[in-house]
């Protein structure tokens, strides 16, 4: 894959990621939500549906490359925000600030700007 076909990619999963973590601001506060807290809501599908889409991201990450170390971190965060994210009301919390997306999106990045370092941090 071509730099500029993996800087394409690393966009689009970036504003996919931003949409679904941190498109919403909450009024009077910096702090920001996403579709996921949104969408959470919804008893079981909720948690379905943002577990697809961060696995869709994991899929999309695969095909960079990745060391398996910083792939099973990226499993890590999308299994701890499921289990944790499908706990009536904790989880809602939970899924409003764990942003398993954004960790994942930022550990491609990470990678990509620097591959031995991004391995390293294991």
């Amino acid at each position: 894959m071509s730099n500029d076909a993996k800087l394409a990619k690393l966009q689009k999963l970036r504003k996919i990621s931003d949409l679904w973590d941190r498109s919403l601001s909450v009024p009077g506060t910096n702090f920001k939500v996403g579709l996921e807290s949104l969408v959470g809501l919804l008893p079981v599908g909720g948690d379905v549906i943002g577990i697809l889409l961060s696995v869709y991201i994991l899929f999309q990450a695969i095909q960079f490359r990745l060391p398996s170390s910083i792939l099973f971190r990226m499993l890590f965060n999308i299994l701890l925000d499921g289990v944790v994210g499908s706990v009536p009301i904790v989880g809602d919390i939970f899924d409003t600030t764990w942003k398993a997306n954004t960790k994942n999106v930022n550990l491609l990045e990470a990678h990509i700007r620097e591959p031995v370092k991004s391995q390293k941090n294991k």
